[in-house]
């Protein structure tokens, strides 16, 4: 798979991950793009969402995977979750909140970053 010239000057690259085929953490813009390539599009069951920053998450990708998977559930904070509609199902993340999923146990963690998130920045 060729993926070099993501986040390269010119280039569109962002941070996220697959864990086991199934839960994907964050949806930048050139996610699909790159779940396509490895041919994992259809195998995403949970999206864990760690802030709302443009190249973490991305709702076209969101939504995108929504229909190829209907059960489909984002797991984020409310300032994500606000920007999704009923396409999806979703779970409110909280500082300390543990879940199971795809039978992975997930912490929520709080974490500071440079950039606040504000909903009406997001």
């Amino acid at each position: 798979h060729e993926y070099s010239h993501f986040g390269q000057p010119g280039g569109s690259g962002n941070s996220s991950a697959l864990l086991n085929n199934c839960i994907l953490f964050d949806t930048g813009p050139t996610v699909f793009k790159a779940l396509e390539m490895i041919q994992s599009e259809r195998s995403v069951k949970e999206i864990l969402m760690t802030h709302s920053h443009w190249d973490h998450f991305n709702t076209e990708v969101v939504y995108q995977l929504a229909e190829l998977n209907p059960d489909l559930r984002v797991s984020a904070s409310s300032v994500v979750l606000d920007q999704l509609d009923h396409r999806v199902r979703k779970r409110e993340l909280k500082p300390g909140m543990t879940f199971e999923t795809q039978s992975c146990r997930i912490t929520a963690l709080p974490a500071n970053h440079a950039i606040v998130d504000h909903p009406e920045e997001a």
